[in-house]
């Protein structure tokens, strides 16, 4: 699940995830810039095992922030690398 930080975010953040549809991988986007914990919880109750933050500074620096929602551990990633990994 792709957290939705926004507007500036979201425009980018779109183009991410119709790029990783197009290589077949299986991702979601939270709807509205509701409140991270929402988000989360959302996360939680459909089972999505990971969550994808780009918040600005990640923009700019063509980074996302990945969490295993299950085991807690997160990681960052060039957004290049996104495609490439095979845990979605």
């Amino acid at each position: 699940l792709f957290v939705n930080f926004g507007e500036t975010e979201e425009n980018y953040i779109l183009s991410i995830v119709s790029q990783l549809r197009q290589t077949g991988i299986s991702v979601e986007f939270y709807p509205n810039a509701d409140k991270f914990n929402k988000q989360m919880a959302y996360a939680m109750a459909n089972r999505i095992p990971y969550l994808v933050k780009i918040e600005e500074a990640d923009r700019l620096a063509n980074q996302a922030r990945i969490k295993n929602l299950i085991s807690g551990e997160q990681f960052t990633v060039t957004v290049e690398d996104l495609s490439k990994w095979q845990n979605f």
